[in-house]
């Protein structure tokens, strides 16, 4: 008997070698991750949003269960020391840290501005009566923050509304419907949860008045009329080869920006996503400010839940889903059994984007189900986003990516 471990997350290179714990940084891993991650995804055509930060916390919450093979395949894929306990520390410290600056943030900012918000909640949704591990558990309570409810999966479209409605307060409701119902049964014995909200206004606002209608050209013949927003302020800039960097602030401190990656008008995005690396995204976190003419889409993303249980078993954790039959290990999690044991089913995730005027709105879930089987300056550039971008909400000082992502149609 075997049980299902499922991961749903509401986002190829390898690891030239494991990180040490001593060396080791969330930042790191997320962004290298969320890159990797991205690449899978990119030969899809359309409108893509993930959540690194949101995918890899999950994960990073799942790998402190794992243990033989399993652990060692997914601290590969995911670039995690050997110590769970140093990964999970590492994340601590990195919520801790944007904790800090969305203090500070709200602390300077102007008075008639709103409360920059980045609330990050964990939760374990468990089989009652179920025996997980004392330490697994302890871990993730005090290094996560998330505590367990215990829930009877039998009744699977009531457990399935209780922690949908849990994933909703946490987003502000802009996640919902994460867990389908029929993703749940009798032998599901744990759904791992994490859900973030994101929520600032620019530096400077753009003016409302200001926003026109353009066209933004979707693919060579295809345009679209869409609203876009005006600016003309000192905002990063830099340009890279065939494509443009720029950063949006968020507050007076702008501890978060908001970056765009622009193709040139002759270059295809597909050029410019081969290009993403963990270092250019730290370089991106500290442009030199110049002088810009902006003229930005104003957009909304909304995309359905998105399985990414193939792009992890082909990055390099196939025995996390149980591939080989009988290869899952999650021995630290819960005690293996002859005819019982656990692994991951399912890896979803379900994101929120709504760029305006204001500021931005964005929020992601993510989640684990196991499941029971047998066995000022000079003018600058003029910039106008008017095809498809690359973008990303990054934090600052650790350049750690929060979310990512590439705007094909504004208004599809």
């Amino acid at each position: 008997m075997k049980i299902i471990l499922s991961l749903l997350v509401a986002t190829t290179f390898a690891w030239p070698q494991l990180l040490s714990a001593t060396d080791f940084a969330a930042a790191d891993s997320i962004n290298e991750s969320g890159v990797r991650i991205y690449q899978q995804q990119a030969g899809t055509a359309g409108n893509i949003c993930l959540s690194p930060y949101s995918i890899v916390t999950a994960l990073a919450m799942t790998y402190a269960g794992s243990d033989g093979e399993t652990q060692a395949q997914m601290a590969t894929t995911l670039g995690f020391p050997a110590d769970a306990t140093e990964v999970a520390t590492a994340f601590q410290k990195l919520s801790q840290s944007f904790q800090a600056d969305v203090k500070e943030a709200n602390v300077n900012r102007a008075k008639d501005a709103d409360p920059l918000r980045l609330d990050v909640a964990n939760r374990l949704f468990g089989q009652e009566g179920f025996q997980f591990r004392k330490d697994f558990l302890s871990l993730l309570a005090d290094r996560f923050d998330a505590p367990l409810d215990e829930l009877d999966f039998r009744q699977n479209v009531k457990s399935a509304a209780i922690i949908n409605r849990w994933v909703e307060a946490q987003t502000e409701k802009k996640i919902r419907d994460l867990v389908p119902a029929n993703a749940l049964n009798e032998d599901t014995r744990l759904v791992l949860v994490n859900a973030l909200y994101f929520r600032a206004g620019w530096r400077t606002p753009f003016e409302k008045e200001a926003t026109k209608e353009g066209a933004f050209h979707v693919s060579k013949g295809v345009t679209r009329e869409v609203p876009f927003m005006q600016a003309e302020e000192s905002l990063g800039y830099k340009k890279f080869g065939n494509f443009e960097a720029i950063a949006l602030p968020y507050g007076r401190t702008g501890d978060f920006q908001f970056l765009i990656l622009l193709p040139e008008a002759s270059a295809k995005i597909s050029s410019v996503e081969k290009q993403l690396t963990p270092t250019l995204l730290g370089q991106l976190s500290k442009l030199p400010v110049t002088q810009v003419r902006l003229s930005l889409p104003r957009f909304k993303l909304e995309p359905g839940t998105l399985s990414l249980s193939d792009a992890l078993k082909k990055l390099g954790m196939p025995t996390a889903f149980d591939v080989p039959l009988g290869s899952a290990n999650f021995d630290r999690m819960a005690p293996r059994r002859p005819n019982e044991y656990l692994y991951i089913s399912e890896v979803l995730h379900k994101t929120f984007l709504d760029v305006n005027e204001a500021g931005t709105e964005a929020a992601a879930a993510t989640a684990v189900i196991m499941m029971r089987a047998l066995a000022i300056m000079e003018r600058g550039p003029e910039v106008k986003v008017d095809r498809p971008f690359l973008f990303a909400i990054q934090h600052v000082q650790s350049s750690t990516c929060l979310f990512l992502g590439r705007l094909s149609d504004p208004a599809p």
